[in-house]
């Protein structure tokens, strides 16, 4: 992977749920299994949450956003699914970045970047992760806090990245109006195979609206020169 790749996508957002430092984190997953908490090894209950960063938009912004994973118990087989409205994004210029950044000895989010979307939808797998000689298998989904049950990797950002990060640019041409975006979480849970997904709303302005500002000030001017001259003929008016 190319260093421009592992570029930081945007500005941090501070109100995003952060995790301890690294220093904390790498004591806390040497020390423990992947899930520690009372019943972490019955089924388990995940699914994902999305937030949209500015859900009102002009053609030519961007849309920019995160996704985390929810949840504790047992998972395995994870994949995340997003299908894009058509005709909304300019989808050569996408940028997905999302799995570990295997380029450092502590997890870190963010190693993978998906450039371009395909309106036909994009799968995000996550199976493989991190392993370490006491874990059965290799996973994305472990402790990182405090609390009972306690705060799961996929649940905060790790090296300034949350588990899914995307920006999408909307095109020049895009209808005004709401539109949606969902991701879809499937996984295994120990005993059956179970989905969860969550849609995130936001809406691209029309003409109208991207001036209601401007003709608001105009109006504001306008109303205020009415005044003005109301008092200046009532003066007039007095001294005549």
């Amino acid at each position: 992977m190319s260093k421009r790749d592992r570029e930081p996508i945007g500005n941090a957002d501070k109100s995003r749920p952060v995790a301890p430092r690294i220093d904390e984190a790498r004591q806390l997953i040497v020390e423990s299994a992947p899930r520690r908490a009372d019943f972490a090894s019955q089924n388990g209950s995940y699914e994902p949450v999305v937030r949209i960063h500015t859900p009102v938009l002009d053609p030519r912004d961007t849309l920019k956003g995160d996704v985390f994973i929810t949840g504790y118990g047992m998972i395995q087989r994870a994949k995340c699914v997003t299908y894009p409205a058509p005709g909304v994004f300019e989808t050569t210029a996408a940028i997905i970045r999302f799995g570990f950044d295997p380029t450092k000895d502590v997890p870190v989010f963010g190693g993978e970047v998906k450039r371009g979307l395909d309106e036909t939808g994009l799968t995000i797998s996550f199976t493989g992760g991190m392993r370490l000689a006491h874990w059965r298998e290799p996973t994305m989904f472990f402790d990182i806090g405090p609390g009972d049950p306690p705060q799961i990797s996929m649940e905060c950002q790790l090296g300034g990245h949350s588990p899914i990060e995307f920006e999408l640019p909307i095109r020049k041409d895009a209808k005004p109006g709401q539109y949606s975006l969902t991701f879809s979480l499937t996984y295994y849970d120990g005993d059956q195979w179970r989905n969860a997904s969550q849609t995130a709303t936001f809406a691209i302005r029309n003409r109208f609206q991207r001036s209601e500002g401007v003709l608001i000030t105009l109006g504001a001017f306008a109303a205020a020169a009415g005044i003005l001259s109301f008092f200046v003929d009532f003066i007039s008016a007095l001294t005549g």
